[in-house]
């Protein structure tokens, strides 16, 4: 047995972690195949279901061994999430909002002008001002979900996939 996994065991044991060791459980488990989405993974968790924190508050997950963090008691939890807020219980209908309501135009990256694209700051404030998010950082995080979950967008400058 790991000691990562002693570790994060719920169960008995230590409820004190490092960064480190949260990454290594989640590709280990399976629950990620990459420790950089194991880390979007945790800290999505730490945030949205204030599942843990650090000892301190004063770091979000980090992939580090120096890092420590502890799991909050569930008396003391709080749903964070941007989705469960507004009451919408799917990705796909904040997707189809986001589809119809983000204005697509032509628009200059890196002196290249890119057709049917929209600038992130725009679909941010479209997403607080058609109240889908509470704050801009809430419309950041459903934005990357969006194009994570649903591969509804992707950045100019990514590389076509074959």
């Amino acid at each position: 047995c790991r000691k990562y996994y002693r570790r994060l065991k719920l169960g008995g044991g230590s409820r004190i972690f490092t960064g480190s060791d949260a990454v290594s459980f989640l590709v280990d488990n399976r629950y990620a195949n990459s420790r950089e989405k194991a880390l979007r993974i945790g800290r999505m968790m730490a945030y949205e279901f204030a599942l843990f924190r650090h000892e301190t508050n004063d770091y979000d997950l980090e992939d580090a061994n120096g890092v420590f963090y502890k799991f909050v008691p569930s008396d003391q939890r709080v749903i964070n999430s941007p989705l469960e807020s507004h009451g919408l219980t799917t990705l796909s209908a904040i997707a189809d909002a986001f589809e119809e309501g983000v204005v697509v135009g032509p628009n200059v990256h890196k002196n290249r002008t890119f057709k049917n694209t929209f600038i992130g700051s725009n679909a941010v404030t479209f997403l607080v001002s058609s109240q889908l998010a509470k704050t801009r950082q809430d419309a950041v995080r459903i934005g990357q979900l969006i194009m994570e979950e649903r591969g509804l967008f992707q950045h100019v400058g990514k590389k076509a996939q074959v």
